[in-house]
């Protein structure tokens, strides 16, 4: 029987990164979904830093089977803040394109808060 719901809580510690990265190799196999891993791992792992920039103490994902071969994940955090769309000049080094590699490689994707001061980045693919 597939697995239809993960949840990972971590420190929101930048070691974190590749833990959570690890973990979600056998989301495709555990979920039974066709799924590219290296997306997911890339997306997750731009949320996941985002996240961590924002003075949060710690980060989690959900992930979560919807209907068909789609996955739905959601990175919350509760630092705070916002997430914002940006277009940094090519040679800036100071990031800021986490949200439009997120753009340009989920199916859909969104965010929400919620009472606690959280802010949820979430995806589909």
């Amino acid at each position: 029987m597939p697995v239809t719901q993960l949840k990972i809580i971590v420190d929101a510690d930048p070691s974190a990164l590749g833990d959570i990265r690890r973990l979600v190799t056998c989301v495709g196999e555990a979920f039974a979904c066709p799924i590219d891993v290296d997306v997911l791992q890339l997306l997750i792992t731009e949320l996941g830093a985002n996240a961590m920039q924002a003075d949060s103490t710690s980060v989690s994902v959900d992930i979560t089977r919807l209907h068909g071969p789609s996955l739905r994940i959601a990175v919350r955090d509760d630092g705070g803040g916002w997430p914002e769309l940006k277009a940094p000049e090519p040679l800036d080094l100071n990031g800021g394109r986490g949200l439009l590699i997120l753009d340009a490689l989920a199916d859909v994707w969104g965010s929400e808060t919620d009472e606690d001061s959280g802010v949820t980045v979430w995806f589909e693919m």
